[in-house]
Protein backbone atom coordinates (compact mmCIF):
# COMPACT_ATOMS: atom_id res chain seq x y z
CA UNK A 1 0.00 0.00 0.00
CA UNK A 2 1.39 3.39 -1.25
CA UNK A 3 1.84 5.84 1.62
CA UNK A 4 0.25 9.32 1.60
CA UNK A 5 3.99 11.25 1.86
CA UNK A 6 5.06 9.42 -2.07
CA UNK A 7 1.76 10.66 -3.56
CA UNK A 8 2.42 13.56 -6.21
CA UNK A 9 0.65 16.39 -3.99
CA UNK A 10 3.07 15.51 -1.27
CA UNK A 11 6.04 15.42 -3.56
CA UNK A 12 7.01 17.90 -6.77
CA UNK A 13 9.80 17.01 -9.42
CA UNK A 14 13.37 18.45 -10.07
CA UNK A 15 15.24 18.90 -12.73
CA UNK A 16 19.00 18.01 -13.38
CA UNK A 17 21.46 20.47 -14.26
CA UNK A 18 22.84 18.03 -17.41
CA UNK A 19 26.25 20.37 -17.49
CA UNK A 20 29.60 19.33 -15.86
CA UNK A 21 29.32 17.65 -12.58
CA UNK A 22 30.87 16.38 -9.24
CA UNK A 23 29.29 13.59 -7.78
CA UNK A 24 29.38 14.09 -3.94
CA UNK A 25 28.02 12.26 -0.58
CA UNK A 26 27.63 15.02 1.74
CA UNK A 27 26.47 15.19 5.64
CA UNK A 28 26.13 17.97 8.06
CA UNK A 29 25.86 18.32 12.27
CA UNK A 30 23.97 20.83 14.26
CA UNK A 31 27.14 22.00 15.63
CA UNK A 32 28.52 22.88 11.84
CA UNK A 33 30.45 20.16 11.17
CA UNK A 34 30.51 18.76 8.24
CA UNK A 35 31.88 16.33 5.48
CA UNK A 36 31.74 16.35 1.57
CA UNK A 37 33.20 12.93 0.01
CA UNK A 38 33.19 12.32 -3.44
CA UNK A 39 32.18 9.47 -5.41
CA UNK A 40 32.19 7.95 -8.94
CA UNK A 41 29.13 8.80 -11.41
CA UNK A 42 27.89 5.53 -10.95
CA UNK A 43 27.01 4.96 -7.36
CA UNK A 44 26.92 0.84 -6.60
CA UNK A 45 26.56 -0.35 -3.03
CA UNK A 46 30.46 -1.11 -3.01
CA UNK A 47 31.09 2.74 -3.42
CA UNK A 48 28.63 3.91 -1.54
CA UNK A 49 29.70 1.18 1.77
CA UNK A 50 33.58 2.78 0.86
CA UNK A 51 31.98 6.09 1.27
CA UNK A 52 30.06 5.35 4.45
CA UNK A 53 32.85 3.38 5.54
CA UNK A 54 35.16 6.97 5.03
CA UNK A 55 32.55 9.38 6.29
CA UNK A 56 30.18 8.18 8.99
CA UNK A 57 33.43 8.33 11.50
CA UNK A 58 34.12 11.89 10.94
CA UNK A 59 30.48 13.25 11.49
CA UNK A 60 28.42 10.40 13.19
CA UNK A 61 28.80 10.06 17.47
CA UNK A 62 26.37 7.26 19.40
CA UNK A 63 24.19 10.02 20.69
CA UNK A 64 23.19 11.24 17.07
CA UNK A 65 20.80 10.05 14.43
CA UNK A 66 21.64 9.61 10.81
CA UNK A 67 19.27 10.71 7.97
CA UNK A 68 19.51 9.88 4.35
CA UNK A 69 16.73 10.50 1.64
CA UNK A 70 15.24 7.37 0.11
CA UNK A 71 17.74 6.61 -2.41
CA UNK A 72 18.39 2.94 -3.97
CA UNK A 73 21.22 2.67 -2.25
CA UNK A 74 20.75 4.38 1.27
CA UNK A 75 17.76 2.05 1.59
CA UNK A 76 19.22 -1.19 0.50
CA UNK A 77 19.33 -4.39 2.92
CA UNK A 78 23.28 -4.39 2.85
CA UNK A 79 23.53 -0.59 3.85
CA UNK A 80 20.92 -0.90 6.28
CA UNK A 81 22.43 -4.13 7.36
CA UNK A 82 25.84 -1.91 7.50
CA UNK A 83 24.61 0.92 9.51
CA UNK A 84 22.99 -1.88 12.15
CA UNK A 85 26.38 -3.40 12.76
CA UNK A 86 27.82 0.04 13.22
CA UNK A 87 25.09 0.79 15.73
CA UNK A 88 23.68 3.83 13.90
CA UNK A 89 20.59 5.04 15.09
CA UNK A 90 18.84 5.74 11.69
CA UNK A 91 15.85 7.92 10.85
CA UNK A 92 14.57 5.36 7.99
CA UNK A 93 11.41 5.57 5.09
CA UNK A 94 12.55 8.87 4.52
CA UNK A 95 11.22 9.93 0.92
CA UNK A 96 14.10 11.06 -1.82
CA UNK A 97 13.92 14.82 -2.64
CA UNK A 98 11.98 16.11 0.33
CA UNK A 99 13.40 19.49 0.86
CA UNK A 100 10.90 20.91 3.78
CA UNK A 101 12.85 18.88 6.47
CA UNK A 102 15.44 17.97 4.72
CA UNK A 103 17.98 21.22 5.36
CA UNK A 104 21.20 19.61 3.99
CA UNK A 105 19.15 20.65 0.62
CA UNK A 106 19.35 24.37 2.04
CA UNK A 107 22.88 23.53 2.43
CA UNK A 108 23.29 22.34 -0.74
CA UNK A 109 21.58 25.36 -2.16
CA UNK A 110 23.86 27.65 -0.53
CA UNK A 111 26.94 25.84 -2.02
CA UNK A 112 25.49 26.00 -5.75
CA UNK A 113 24.56 29.33 -4.86
CA UNK A 114 28.16 30.02 -4.21
CA UNK A 115 29.37 28.47 -7.54
CA UNK A 116 27.99 30.37 -9.87
CA UNK A 117 30.42 32.44 -10.02
CA UNK A 118 33.21 30.22 -10.90
CA UNK A 119 30.81 29.60 -14.20
CA UNK A 120 32.09 28.44 -17.00
CA UNK A 121 34.62 26.19 -14.27
CA UNK A 122 37.52 23.74 -16.08
CA UNK A 123 36.63 20.37 -14.89
CA UNK A 124 39.56 19.56 -13.34
CA UNK A 125 39.02 21.78 -10.82
CA UNK A 126 35.98 21.75 -9.86
CA UNK A 127 36.29 19.39 -7.24
CA UNK A 128 38.75 21.87 -5.62
CA UNK A 129 35.98 24.39 -5.50
CA UNK A 130 33.38 22.47 -4.56
CA UNK A 131 34.96 21.69 -1.64
CA UNK A 132 36.60 25.06 -0.79
CA UNK A 133 32.99 26.89 -0.97
CA UNK A 134 31.57 23.65 0.99
CA UNK A 135 34.04 24.26 3.79
CA UNK A 136 33.55 28.48 4.09
CA UNK A 137 30.17 28.58 4.86
CA UNK A 138 30.52 28.86 8.25
CA UNK A 139 28.83 26.89 11.02
CA UNK A 140 26.56 29.94 11.92
CA UNK A 141 24.21 29.17 9.03
CA UNK A 142 24.55 25.38 9.35
CA UNK A 143 23.42 25.70 13.41
CA UNK A 144 20.51 28.10 12.09
CA UNK A 145 19.15 25.81 9.81
CA UNK A 146 19.08 23.35 12.61
CA UNK A 147 17.93 25.74 14.89
CA UNK A 148 15.12 26.43 12.05
CA UNK A 149 13.76 22.88 12.55
CA UNK A 150 11.06 23.01 14.90
CA UNK A 151 9.36 25.91 12.60
CA UNK A 152 9.80 23.60 9.52
CA UNK A 153 7.86 20.72 11.43
CA UNK A 154 5.14 22.68 12.39
CA UNK A 155 4.82 24.42 9.13
CA UNK A 156 4.47 21.16 7.53
CA UNK A 157 1.94 19.87 9.91
CA UNK A 158 0.05 23.15 9.44
CA UNK A 159 -0.13 22.47 5.72
CA UNK A 160 -1.36 18.91 6.32
CA UNK A 161 2.15 17.64 4.50
CA UNK A 162 2.31 19.97 1.17
CA UNK A 163 4.80 22.09 0.23
CA UNK A 164 5.92 24.27 2.33
CA UNK A 165 8.08 27.61 2.07
CA UNK A 166 11.50 25.86 3.20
Amino acid sequence: METKKFKDKYSYKTVKYRGKSCFVCKAIRADGNRILIQYPPRLDLTAYMQVLSKGLPEVYESHMTFMQDGARCHRSFSTLEFLNNKKVCLLSNWPAQSPDLNIIENMWAELKKRLIKYHPIQMENLWEVIEKEWYSIPNDYVIELYKSLPKRINHVIKNKGLHSKY
